[in-house]
């Protein structure tokens, strides 16, 4: 059940936890926070690994690499793949990102390190029962940690999300998970074979 839900909410999870609030157009904090996203979702190679914390103290570790035209999402020891082009997982604008996230309440916390690298810190809420940080390279404007805090409607949703992230040429595709996204292709392609033949019999 938690494997079908993260897969289905995969691609725009990091876009949109929340559309229905209104931020404030004018902080600066919210801008920042929602130029990283813009920037994040713009790159040619995205990794993300992330780890859930449920209610009951359970966890659930993810991975999910995006490429130029590709998914693929290790849960649970098992690859899936799919198809997603760069240019289907563009945030839009800064300022549509705040809208669409529903930013509120941001702040700046302040600097901090990640793996040597220095790192402005970023607070903000997304309704009353969501509170997250960011954390974004001063170098390269991309988010390198992000940590969500909600209050979960139901048991298959996460109490706390951490989230890190990897870019462009620090992302390689495991060769297990380019063979499952090769075996989905040829299948898709046989598929599309075989509708086409009009085979005899066969209702299309």
């Amino acid at each position: 059940m938690r494997a079908s839900v993260l897969m289905a909410s995969a691609f725009l999870a990091s876009i949109a936890f929340g559309t229905s609030l209104q931020a404030d157009p004018l902080s600066d904090a919210c801008m920042r926070v929602a130029s990283a996203k813009m920037t994040e979702w713009g790159q040619a190679r995205l990794l993300r690994d992330r780890m859930d914390t449920y209610e009951d103290g359970s966890k659930l570790d993810t991975t999910v690499i995006f490429t130029e035209n590709g998914m693929f999402h290790l849960i649970k020891g098992v690859w899936r793949t799919g198809q997603a082009t760069r240019h289907q997982r563009s945030a839009g604008s800064p300022s549509s990102v705040v809208h669409n996230m529903g930013l509120t309440a941001c702040a700046s916390d302040g600097a901090d390190q990640i793996d040597g690298q220095k790192t402005l810190v970023y607070s903000y809420e997304q309704g009353p029962d969501m509170k997250s940080r960011l954390w974004v390279s001063e170098t390269t404007g991309l988010p390198m940690r992000e940590e969500i805090d909600q209050k979960p409607s139901r048991y298959d949703i996460p109490a706390k999300i951490v989230m890190t992230y990897r870019f462009n040429d620090d992302v390689h595709v495991p060769l297990v998970a380019e063979m499952r996204n090769n075996m989905r292709m040829k299948y898709s392609q046989d598929w599309t074979r075989y509708m086409a033949s009009g085979t005899p019999g066969t209702s299309h």
